[in-house]
């Protein structure tokens, strides 16, 4: 049992260090999903600040577009997404 169990929040994303049994906190607010890329990290919100987000290097979060999203594909090149409310596939890096 992890004696730390009670501090996490239930939804929202956080990041574990094997090596040192640390985690990290990596999102303010309950994750709709998440999405693993070569280089980066990204999740969707609903409610509150519905969006798409990375998780930058130094362990913050951008929100790449506000918005909410249908779909997400993770490319190469960044992220392919569609909108719930508009026809097309958009992409953002």
């Amino acid at each position: 049992m992890n004696k730390n169990a009670i501090s996490y929040q239930a939804g929202v994303l956080y990041e574990y260090e094997i090596a040192s049994g640390q985690s990290k906190k990596r999102s303010e607010h309950t994750v709709s999903a998440y999405y693993l890329g070569k280089s980066a990290t990204y999740y969707t919100l609903d409610g509150y600040e519905p969006g798409l987000y990375r998780i930058n290097p130094d362990g913050s979060s951008t929100r790449l577009v506000a918005g909410n999203i249908r779909q997400v594909i993770v490319t190469e090149d960044g992220v392919a997404y569609m909108l719930t409310y508009k026809e097309g596939i958009y992409s953002v890096k």
